[in-house]
């Protein structure tokens, strides 16, 4: 009977090892099955003198050897935030309102300008969050701290700090933003 009791609590163990973390959307985004944020029930109100425009992107570059390719993040006044996957080429209106692929997340703000970020990011079967913490001011944002959870074999996490990295204010004439993501 012990024995029996054993192999039905591993056969469960593995069950629950195994199942999915997220699924794929249609653009190719990944959305977590069961939400880990610590940030989603934050009770968030974006104050009239934050530094945060959400009428804006916040774009980003990384520059390769052959294209110099960039992403942007967006921010929603609800505490919702969104990285695009990489561009390489000029953007769109259709590019700056779709949300379907890309990693979405969430977002506060301390004293207007001091923003902290959790963005679902599935990776290995560890805790699917990259913390991003930096500040805000004028028409940039300084990103100057990342925590990225990966679980290795002895399933401890790892902690990798990054340099600082300049998100530049983008908001040109011709595009206007939708308000509601869908997630």
């Amino acid at each position: 009977m012990k024995s029996l009791f054993l192999k039905l609590v591993f056969i469960a163990l593995l069950f629950i090892s195994c199942s999915p973390i997220a699924y794929q959307t249609p653009g190719g985004g990944y959305r977590p099955i069961k939400p880990e944020f610590e940030l989603i029930n934050y009770p968030f109100q974006l104050s009239t003198t934050t530094y945060i425009d959400t009428n804006a992107v916040y774009m980003s570059k990384l520059y390769g050897t052959d294209t110099t390719q960039f992403y942007f993040y967006r921010f929603w006044g609800n505490g919702r935030v969104y990285r695009s996957d990489l561009f390489s080429d000029s953007l769109t209106n259709e590019d700056l309102n779709y949300t379907d692929g890309g990693l979405i997340g969430y977002y506060k703000l301390d004293n207007d300008s001091v923003l902290t970020t959790e963005i679902f990011y599935p990776v290995n079967t560890g805790r699917p969050i990259l913390e991003e913490y930096g500040i805000a001011y004028g028409d940039s944002i300084i990103i100057d701290k990342e925590e990225n959870y990966l679980y290795f074999v002895k399933r401890q996490a790892k902690k990798h700090p990054v340099t600082m990295e300049k998100l530049y204010k983008y908001k040109e004439s011709w595009f206007s933003l939708s308000s509601a993501p869908k997630w």
